[in-house]
């Protein structure tokens, strides 16, 4: 929660600054950019631009942006924001992440909290766990095979499938159906 109201902070600073400079560059794009956010001030009465969302999750970061340039100041100022505060970034991670998401970043498709969301098609935004996390998951699934129906699963692995189902319910449809009959298995073993 301080990362982020670090991070926040900062990037609706250097956004202000720009939004005030009336050279900032590229210039149609800042005065539509001005427009918009003295619209949304006048209308809703909020101080911050809008232009932009961040979100923390434990140790997971992720933003979205109006647009590449906002998105480009809010890469930036994350690593170099946090980084004065004594927090680590971990670019290798962002870079790792980055190298799936194929063109210039940041993009209309990105990778958090083990999911990917794509914007690319903004008529049909989708998002499904990443592929990474998606074949861990098949690791786990393909462990069941060792025990046939009616055999009694080690706890450590069916504590581990809940928790998978859990993590992936949020992507999969009728998941959640499954994940509670699992819980209620787990509420009576001993």
């Amino acid at each position: 929660m301080i990362a982020s109201a670090i991070v926040f902070g900062a990037v609706e600073e250097e956004i202000g600054r720009r939004l005030q400079d009336e050279a900032s560059e590229p210039k149609a794009l800042w005065d539509v950019l001005r427009r918009i956010v003295g619209q949304r001030r006048s209308d809703t009465q909020q101080l911050h631009t809008g232009l932009w969302i961040l979100d923390i999750m434990q140790d997971d970061l992720g933003y979205v942006a109006i647009t590449q340039t906002v998105g480009d100041i809010t890469r930036t100022t994350i690593s170099t924001g946090l980084h004065e505060y004594g927090i680590e970034v971990s670019m290798d991670k962002m870079r790792e992440d980055e190298a799936v998401v194929e063109g210039p970043q940041p993009n209309p498709r990105t990778l958090f909290i083990g999911a990917d969301f794509d914007a690319t098609r903004l008529e049909a935004p989708g998002h499904r766990g990443q592929d990474k996390s998606i074949k861990r998951f098949d690791e786990v699934v393909e462990a069941w095979s060792k025990y046939p129906p009616g055999r009694l699963v080690p706890l450590e692995l069916f504590e581990r499938s809940v928790g998978m189902c859990l993590w992936h319910g949020r992507f999969q449809w009728r998941a959640r159906r499954y994940v509670n009959s699992g819980l209620r298995c787990l509420r009576g073993r001993k």
